[in-house]
């Protein structure tokens, strides 16, 4: 499962996300200007 904490600004965002199988730990930083945090959401797993 991947869970995702999100910190909302007013030009980007900032992601943090972890896989809790493996522990991998990831860190973002999307910007809104250029479709960016946009174009990572549209990409995701849909869950099964």
């Amino acid at each position: 499962m991947l869970i995702i904490g999100c910190d909302f600004h007013s030009r980007f965002q900032q992601v943090a996300m972890v896989e809790t199988e493996t522990g991998e730990l990831i860190e973002r930083r999307l910007e809104h200007g250029n479709g960016e945090a946009k174009k990572f959401y549209a990409e995701l797993q849909k869950p099964l």
